[in-house]
């Protein structure tokens, strides 16, 4: 019994999760870049919005408002002889829909407010403004500076403990001692 609805759940958890972490990142990276402006407060509205509603009143809202255009439960239409596989898995993905995007809602406010943070905290560092007076493209200093150094969701995460991240007691072994940077535990521009 358990291991019939195993394959659904781990469908709806990482469909759900992947299309969370994608929207709160991109919402979170583009809300940091336009810091103080319209796009920011909207990003950051929709992200604490998000971040704050209890799930069982969301999934409430959406099945009301999904009503009669998507499936109200199940993982697959019962009695249904399909044609193709194809067939199959697009009757799979309007079951799908309504609670991978009711998950993913409710995952992307967290993963917004850890990117656009992040993203600022790495923002205000030296080595960017030193990017920005050599006169590189907005562009250039987000994907070569800002991504290298970012130690949240949407760059890359920094192991060590001078850099308020948690280590692991056997990471320092795993990573091979010091980093890129020659100081043990952290590795990254700036660290």
């Amino acid at each position: 019994m358990i291991a019939e609805r195993l394959g659904p759940t781990v469908l709806l958890i990482i469909t759900g999760e992947v299309a969370g972490i994608i929207l709160g990142c991109v919402l979170g990276l583009i809300g940091a870049w336009e810091r103080k402006t319209a796009i920011d407060a909207v990003a950051l509205t929709l992200g604490l919005g998000a971040w704050a509603l209890p799930a069982f009143w969301l999934g409430i809202i959406f099945l009301i408002l999904a009503r009669g255009h998507l499936p109200m439960g199940g993982y697959a239409t019962l009695g249904v002889t399909y044609h193709s596989v194809f067939a199959k898995w697009l009757d799979v993905g309007r079951h799908l829909a309504l609670p991978a995007f009711t998950l993913a809602v409710m995952l992307f406010g967290s993963y917004m407010l850890i990117a656009r943070n992040s993203s600022l905290e790495v923002l205000a560092e030296d080595y960017i403004l030193t990017a920005k007076a050599k006169g590189l493209s907005p562009l250039r200093v987000r994907k070569d500076h800002e991504a290298a150094g970012n130690p949240g969701p949407g760059g890359r995460i920094w192991l060590g403990e001078d850099d308020h991240w948690p280590m692991h007691p056997g990471a320092d072994r795993t990573f091979g001692g010091a980093g890129a940077s020659g100081r043990r535990g952290c590795a990254g521009p700036g660290a």
